[in-house]
């Protein structure tokens, strides 16, 4: 991530001159946005020092701001933050016979950079990666010991990718497919759709 980011700060730092550069002829996925996304995810968890993975599926929504510049009326460079909501708990026995162990995921939160082609400024084909953090609330209920429920801040890599294209000068529609690692012990897959209004 770090030489990923390190590769793509230039660019952004050269976002202004080149979009002042356009005098008028910007592109129409460029500049700051505001989006919103409806996903589906897959959450896989397990316990520490278990290899027993549970994966469930739910529904939820992220809203996003950003910045993007297309240089040369082809490379897309982009820079997003966001914040969401949703997924469904995982529930699986636990260690001990008679317990279970539950992770209900909450409110999320992301900070991710862009980099892909778009070729005359209205399509663009890109990948996405940088960081995501994830409120839990984690439980182990029903064991004769060992039982907690506590609040926990998971945080991990996020990467993935995606397609966008203008629909007018001021909307652009996009899915993606994003992958985030918080842990070994906790995964989340979302394909996601959304659209977002430019200035």
């Amino acid at each position: 991530m770090k030489k990923l980011l390190a590769a793509i700060s230039p660019l952004l730092l050269l976002a202004p001159v080149a979009a002042h550069a356009e005098d008028g002829d910007k592109a129409a996925l460029e500049g700051f946005h505001l989006g919103i996304d409806g996903f589906r995810d897959s959450l896989e968890a397990n316990q520490p020092t278990s290899t027993r993975d549970v994966s469930r599926k739910g529904y939820g929504g992220r809203v996003n701001a950003g910045y993007d510049v297309v240089l040369g009326n082809i490379i897309l460079v982009g820079a997003e933050i966001g914040a969401g909501i949703g997924g469904k708990t995982v529930d699986q026995p636990s260690l001990l016979a008679g317990g279970r162990y539950k992770v209900d995921p909450g409110l999320s939160y992301d900070a991710t950079a862009r980099l892909g082609i778009a070729p005359g400024g209205k399509f663009a084909i890109y990948g996405r990666a940088g960081y995501r953090w994830l409120r839990t609330q984690q439980s182990v209920t029903g064991q004769a010991t060992g039982n907690f429920n506590r609040k926990e801040t998971e945080r991990g890599f996020t990467y993935g990718g995606g397609v966008e294209f203008a629909a007018t000068e001021s909307l652009s529609l996009r899915a993606e497919f994003n992958r985030t690692k918080f842990s070994d012990n906790l995964r989340q897959n979302k394909i996601s759709l959304g659209a977002a209004i430019r200035f």
